[in-house]
């Protein structure tokens, strides 16, 4: 039976709610931009078109990219460099924000080239983040780890929240390459930044990473101690989407150490919570950790009536890996009632959406280091023709230099020359 994994499904859920911006699709600016654009023509309606993009990307994704498209298209046509990258470096952002990882690393890169050969340091951190996020949904962790680490390079000292952000990025990544000591020294570092900040919210959101570290049953124990810490100051803080996160992993822990009656007494914390919280879709894990508590008290009835809930509710959300987890779990409970056709009905559906999802992650896999590899050659090439550039007008200026000395001894020669004939005809 597939064991799931929360942790990394609030991780990435939380990850929005802090950073996502308010909504302002009906914006003055929006409305005002889309008026203009009636009668602008030429760059200006490229920079126009841009920024419609851009503000779009913060509330509608697919009218972003359609604006973000038009501008590039312009800002190519009337050779505007500096808004070319831009335009890259926003759709790479939109791309990344949809889950189209692929399509965003060529547009990060080439923004990333652009701003490189500028030395613009805070549009080159942006870029970084962004593409240790797509190598890292594309399962390249090491090369989103080399990402993560040139971005933390370029923070400058006073960006604290970014900074920290940083770590807790380095620190997730670290998680999933199973190096659980990096894991927890850059989380502690994350957390002292965001301590000394005296961010609540961030402080909570770091502590419920951590406990991801943790994810071997015997140190569900160790996760514990730091989710009740975690809960503690969710609840004086009084929110209920916190309270949701810390109470449902909680009730996670619990249920790995078969703890039932605490499994239960978080896990219906979570549901209270959960009716009060931003979330506005019931997350699969929620299912599937209630499923898990039945089974441990030998509901099975009631948990094939959950899992099914949760079936259907991945499809509605297309939540394939999850749905995965659920066929499993129904087969397995189906073979421990002998109800063997329905378990083999199961498992088959199990092992069709698994070759499935296997062959989906390989192609990412394959098509990121694909593109990784052919951007680095096309930046390596580009680097060549730069540094060959950069050759030959070192050369030219220095055949120019070596021209006016002559020309400027030549006319000094004249000049003596003049100055003697004059002074013999004198003579």
């Amino acid at each position: 039976m597939i064991i799931f994994q929360p942790l990394r499904f609030f991780s990435l859920l939380i990850v929005i709610l802090l950073m996502a911006p308010q909504t302002i699709a009906n914006s003055p600016e929006i409305d005002s931009l889309r008026e203009v654009l009636l009668h602008q023509k030429g760059e200006a309606k490229a920079h126009s078109l841009y920024r419609l993009g851009e503000l779009l990307s913060k509330d509608n994704f697919d009218q972003s990219l359609s604006q973000l498209q038009a501008a590039l298209s312009l800002a190519m046509q009337y050779n505007d460099k500096d808004l070319t990258a831009y335009c890259y470096k926003t759709l790479s952002e939109v791309q990344s924000k949809r889950g189209k990882y692929k399509e965003a690393l060529p547009q990060a890169r080439k923004a990333l080239t652009y701003f490189k050969g500028i030395q613009d340091t805070a549009r080159m951190e942006q870029l970084y983040n962004t593409l240790g996020n797509c190598y890292n949904q594309l399962g390249l962790y090491d090369r989103a780890l080399e990402h993560y680490l040139l971005m933390l390079n370029l923070i400058q000292a006073d960006k604290v929240v970014d900074m920290g952000r940083a770590y807790n990025n380095i620190a997730n990544l670290y998680t999933s390459l199973h190096e659980k000591e990096k894991a927890l020294a850059y989380s502690k570092r994350s957390l002292d930044i965001f301590r000394e900040l005296n961010d609540t919210t961030r402080i909570i959101y770091v502590m419920n990473n951590m406990t991801g570290i943790f994810d071997a049953p015997d140190q569900s124990r160790e996760a514990i101690d730091t989710l009740l810490k975690a809960l503690k100051l969710a609840e004086n803080a009084d929110d209920p989407t916190l309270l949701t996160m810390v109470s449902f992993n909680l009730a996670y822990h619990h249920g790995h150490l078969k703890e039932v009656e605490p499994a239960k007494k978080y896990m219906n914390q979570c549901n209270a919570y959960f009716k009060q919280s931003s979330f506005r879709t019931i997350p699969p894990p929620y299912l599937l950790e209630e499923a898990n508590i039945y089974k441990l008290e030998n509901q099975l009835d009631s948990a094939l009536l959950i899992l099914k809930q949760t079936v259907q509710i991945t499809a509605d959300q297309q939540s394939l890996q999850y749905r995965m987890i659920s066929y499993s779990q129904i087969a397995d409970i189906y073979k421990q009632i002998d109800r063997t056709d329905s378990a083999l009905h199961y498992m088959e559906l199990y092992s069709t959406l698994r070759d499935s999802l296997y062959s989906a992650e390989k192609e990412n896999l394959q098509a990121g280091a694909k593109i990784d590899l052919e951007l680095k050659e096309k930046e390596d090439e580009l680097m060549l023709i730069r540094a060959n550039e950069a050759e030959a007008l070192r050369k030219d200026r220095r055949n120019s230099m070596i021209l006016n000395i002559l020309l400027g001894i030549g006319l000094l020669g004249l000049i003596i020359y003049v100055a003697f004939l004059r002074k013999k005809t004198k003579t």
